[in-house]
């Protein structure tokens, strides 16, 4: 089963397609999601025959009626219908996701030189609607549990500390994990006899604040980009509109693509800008409630 409702990219198709079509899982979803509670995406879903030939299952199809209010849809044909799924299914382990929260997981687990492109993958901090990836965040983590001496790594003895003193700070550049350990390890007074763990410590820190970010909402809308490199064709064509996607990431995903692929992609997508930055009146009420 799949909806309208996404992108398909073509390089990384084929593969999901035959990943999707040759499990064993019962009930298979392209991705999963964490709003409201958790629940499968309904962009992408197989189902096995016994699944289908459910008497529920069936009921379920029979019963549905269509509409076109978004907090409907949502209910009726995402959380209800995961909801039939789970009582269809013979055991729990038969309903998942292909690009679930274990599978983002393992893949940083086995590709640890990926963390380097951590902010790339990620969504934007720049992001006013949904919390980015940020290494401010990182940072905050790092020296509450890890820095005893916290102030003496800025310089600043006191929270009352002049503006004059804050000014004359060292500012440094950190765009990849490496550049963050260095910047760690060149601040620190025993950095050369902790390096290993440093690194351990701060390559643990970067994965699992990704991976908690992950789980929060929809990955297929605030995850796009990393997932699209693990794997997933399925790209959100709402993703800008409902402000999940900044030009930013847009643009990241484009250059993903393959070269045929960019220009319509971003087409479909600017087609579509924010809508608290292009509705008016009724429909920004609505829009901003959730309704369309």
């Amino acid at each position: 089963m799949i909806n309208d409702s996404v992108y398909y990219s073509k390089n990384k198709s084929d593969k999901f397609v035959r990943d999707m079509l040759s499990s064993s899982c019962e009930v298979l979803g392209g991705t999963e999601n964490f709003e409201f509670e958790h629940h499968m995406g309904s962009f992408c879903i197989s189902f096995s025959g016994g699944i289908i030939r459910a008497k529920k299952f069936k009921k379920y199809w029979q019963a549905y009626k269509n509409s076109d209010v978004r907090p409907v849809v949502i209910k009726r044909g995402e959380l209800e219908l995961s909801r039939m799924l789970k009582r269809c299914v013979s055991s729990p382990d038969n309903f998942r996701s292909l690009y679930d929260l274990t599978r983002a997981s393992m893949y940083i687990k086995d590709n640890p030189a990926v963390l380097d492109e951590i902010i790339k993958l990620s969504r934007s901090p720049d992001n006013k609607t949904f919390k980015g990836f940020s290494f401010s965040d990182i940072s905050q983590k790092v020296v509450s549990k890890y820095l005893h001496n916290s102030a003496s790594l800025t310089g600043v003895e006191s929270f009352n500390a002049d503006l004059e003193d804050l000014g004359a700070l060292d500012v440094y550049y950190a765009q990849s994990v490496e550049d963050y350990f260095n910047f760690i390890f060149s601040s620190i007074v025993n950095g050369a006899a902790v390096s290993g763990s440093l690194r351990a410590t701060i390559n643990e820190e970067f994965a699992t604040s990704f991976l908690e970010l992950f789980i929060k909402g929809s990955p297929i809308h605030l995850s796009a980009i990393f997932l699209h490199r693990l794997g997933l064709p399925l790209i959100k064509l709402d993703g800008l509109y409902r402000g999940a996607f900044i030009v930013r990431d847009v643009e990241v995903i484009a250059g993903e693509l393959a070269p045929e692929e960019g220009e319509a992609f971003r087409r479909l997508l600017y087609a579509r800008p924010f809508g608290c930055d292009t509705l008016f009146g009724w429909k920004r009420a609505a829009f901003e409630r959730g309704l369309i």
